[in-house]
């Protein structure tokens, strides 16, 4: 059994997705309060999340203490001066940001798509090529995985 956790509404989404999976339970919570007893689950991982919360101590505290003693916790935090930290990626951010209220989440995902399927094989003419275009439109390739499906935009 996985059960998934989201303080926002991205648990509509995952419910959504993962409706016939009987094994995955998709909760909203809050990752300083988790609703969940101790020492009942036999892992835990968190991926560029609880560097964003009020308290990464507490929400690394609460991972801990819902996990077995026996279990195990995988952390991973974005980097300062790494790819979120791009003036670019910022302008991009605040850009969505802006345009949330009106228009949910087609933005970043046009962007997504347009990244991944436009300008990264534009980017595969020379070096000089990606990095002018990485300027605007930054973008992660995972070198193990060839296909669009494990690019991802940073935005």
């Amino acid at each position: 059994m996985v059960v998934g956790v989201d303080y926002l509404n991205a648990v509509e989404a995952a419910s959504k997705n993962l409706a016939g999976d009987e094994n995955v339970c998709i909760v909203q919570a809050d990752a300083l309060r988790l609703p969940f007893k101790d020492n009942v689950f036999d892992g835990a991982f968190s991926i560029g999340v609880l560097h964003h919360t009020p308290s990464p101590r507490t929400a690394v505290s609460e991972a801990y203490r819902v996990v077995k003693k026996s279990g195990w916790f995988a952390l991973s935090v974005y980097g300062k001066s790494g790819y979120y930290d791009f003036p670019s990626v910022q302008a991009w951010r605040k850009l969505f940001k802006i345009l949330w209220p009106v228009l949910g989440h087609y933005p970043p995902l046009i962007y997504s798509y347009v990244t991944t399927y436009l300008v990264r094989p534009i980017g595969r003419v020379s070096r000089p090529v990606r990095s002018a275009i990485r300027l605007f439109f930054p973008l992660l390739i995972c070198p193990k995985f060839a296909g669009p499906f494990w690019t991802r935009s940073i935005v």
